[in-house]
């Protein structure tokens, strides 16, 4: 029996197809389509890993049965016998299933019991870890019928090995672009005049993207920084201030009800302030930021966005001297102004809840305005036409 294999033409196709993904212009569905009818009608999948949250990230699949992708998402991907195997080979280079697991282990599990089997026994194939950095890995596979496994799998695994080195290429190009489109949302989203520092951050705290300004950011150290692990801190250089873990504030600030918060931190050395808003993904989030999974997001990320406030020096005294605000009245109006919430600045300042109610109440009084927004307004004003970045 002949192996199946693709003549350059068609290969040229598929490459072309690849790189329309990549660009946005066809969905990844379209690339695996094509790339299942090629390699002689298998199941193909592009799919994510977070090893340390031991999380599986749905990225794209053709040829499984819609109701075995929900099922895998929420009971067997813990269960995948090829998981271990195949997430501990280099990335680069076409894994046969077998080595992942070989057959006579995998039929005793019961991933291939009630998850293969029934899908016409898909129990051959392989695939490649395109990328592998730290815990996080996003790997092309596909699943061949055992009838067809003499004649499919040697050509499949051949094309493969052509294909990672055009598919890392793509995924750059992806994450590039993904990222650019993010950029430009958070300025949209935000009223921002300028592109801030974004960081993707992962259920457990690690960082999953970043921006050439977060990058920046994470290099000098402030005001955010990661430990040798990649974990997120966040470096409050105030006299005041100290290192703090942001698995730590995530786990306490976002909620369904408070999906998210803000922060204000100073960074006595530069003698910058800036702004860290956290935003957990939820549907409503991801409808305002266009959040590509090739940039290794899923549901159980959160977005930091971070901005340089950039008010007048003096703006507390202005504000002390000409509206005869207290010291505690006027940092508590530029906080405002800076955009975040009363429950924000409580627990920055360790204050309660109705102590901040009333420094506003007293701030908006002395400027003689009637609402919140109005007091945003006046600030900035002061501070010489919208000074906070």
């Amino acid at each position: 029996m002949r192996d199946h294999s693709i003549n350059l033409e068609d290969f040229s196709n598929l490459t072309t197809t690849l790189f329309s993904a990549a660009m946005g212009q066809v969905g990844w569905e379209h690339f695996l389509k094509e790339l299942s009818v090629q390699a002689g009608d298998i199941c193909t999948h592009l799919i994510g890993f977070d090893l340390e949250a031991d999380l599986a990230i749905d990225f794209a699949t053709i040829g499984y049965d819609p109701d075995f992708v929900k099922t895998y998402n929420e009971h067997f991907a813990a269960l995948n016998a090829w998981a271990p195997g195949f997430i501990s080979q280099p990335a680069g280079i076409p894994v046969d299933c077998e080595v992942m697991c070989p057959t006579e282990d995998l039929i005793e599990t019961e991933f291939y019991q009630d998850w293969l089997r029934p899908q016409e026994d898909i129990i051959q194939g392989g695939g490649a870890l395109l990328f592998k950095h730290d815990t996080r890995v996003f790997a092309l596979g596909g699943n061949i019928r055992l009838k067809d496994a003499e004649r499919l799998k040697k050509g499949w695994l051949k094309l493969v090995e052509h294909l990672i080195p055009h598919m890392q290429q793509a995924f750059e190009i992806s994450r590039t672009l993904a990222g650019a489109r993010l950029e430009t949302a958070v300025v949209a989203n935000q009223g921002l005049r300028e592109v801030p520092g974004i960081v993707m951050i992962s259920e457990v705290g690690r960082i999953v993207f970043a921006n050439a300004i977060a990058q920046t950011m994470l290099a000098r150290g402030a005001p955010v920084s990661s430990d040798i692990r990649g974990n997120l801190r966040i470096s409050d250089r105030s006299e005041a201030g100290g290192q703090r873990m942001v698995l730590h504030l995530l786990s306490h600030r976002l909620t369904s009800a408070n999906p998210s918060f803000s922060l204000r931190v100073s960074d006595a050395v530069s003698k910058s302030n800036f702004k860290l808003r956290f935003v957990k993904l939820t549907p409503e989030a991801q409808i305002a930021f266009p959040l590509d999974k090739s940039l290794g997001f899923s549901s159980h990320c959160t977005l930091l966005i971070i901005s340089e406030l950039k008010p007048s020096a003096d703006l507390v005294s202005k504000l002390q001297i000409k509206h005869r605000l207290t010291k505690a009245e006027a940092d508590v109006a530029c906080m405002i102004a800076e955009g975040l919430s009363i429950r924000d600045i409580s627990e920055q300042r360790h204050t309660s809840i109705h102590t901040v109610r009333y420094q506003v109440k007293a701030a908006m009084g002395k400027l003689d305005v009637d609402r919140q927004a109005q007091l945003v307004g006046a600030v900035q004003r002061l501070g010489s036409h919208s000074p906070f970045g």
